[in-house]
């Protein structure tokens, strides 16, 4: 029996300046393949999400008349997020960085209308080169909400790359605590190591070998 996928960690052309995918195009892409469910996790904005939403309805009662499954729509977002507990208010760089990445989607209703709560202070409380949260702010409007470690340029993976597996651990712990043991995943990624293989390029096979100890790293977590 093939076993099921549909990806989660998704950018369209409203991760400004980091993603080119059209909404419609991504779409009609997974259902040619036959996924059964696709999410939008923009980076630090969910302008797509309502556009979103209703072209995966469209197609999904395009696909029921021909009698194919529909398009189940995912909502999330790629929040940017203080560094180290600090404030959103903080207006300077946090452990060299100005923000860190926190992937977040909606399991509810009460989740979707949490992260328009997070996204909108994002913009109005914390923006800092980006529109940024901070754990005050998850905590407040963690509801109905799943989280993972994320990518190369979240806080889980910069701290084990920076600092070490026992800080790294903490701060998954910090998670844990903000969303519940049930709603924070482990995210595990290997694009790298394609790209590295492609380009040959020393700063490729340098995201590679970080992406390689970050990933040994998580599954120990």
């Amino acid at each position: 029996m093939p076993v099921e996928f549909c990806h989660l960690h998704t950018h369209t052309q409203y991760s400004l300046l980091d993603g080119a995918s059209r909404i419609k195009d991504l779409i009609k892409r997974a259902q040619k393949m036959g996924q059964k469910a696709l999410a939008i996790t923009d980076h630090g904005n969910m302008f797509g999400a309502i556009e979103f939403y209703n072209a995966c309805q469209e197609a999904s009662l395009e696909a029921e008349k021909a009698g194919q499954p529909g398009l189940k729509p995912i909502l999330g977002m790629e929040a940017y997020i203080v560094p180290g507990g600090e404030s959103r208010t903080k207006r300077e760089k946090v452990q060299g960085e100005y923000d860190r990445h926190c992937l977040l989607w909606a399991a509810s209703l009460e989740g979707f209308r949490n992260l328009m709560k997070l996204s909108t202070a994002a913009y109005t409380e914390g923006f800092y080169m980006h529109p940024r949260v901070d754990r005050e702010l998850l905590a407040k409007h963690g509801n109905g909400l799943l989280a993972s470690s994320g990518c190369l340029g979240s806080e889980v993976p910069q701290v084990l790359l920076k600092q070490d597996y026992e800080a790294a651990r903490k701060v998954a712990g910090a998670f844990i605590d903000i969303f519940g043991k049930e709603n924070f995943y482990f995210e595990l990624q290997n694009q790298t190591g394609a790209m590295a293989a492609a380009l040959r390029s020393e700063d490729a096979q340098s995201l590679a070998a970080e992406q390689k100890k970050v990933n040994a790293a998580v599954i120990r977590l």
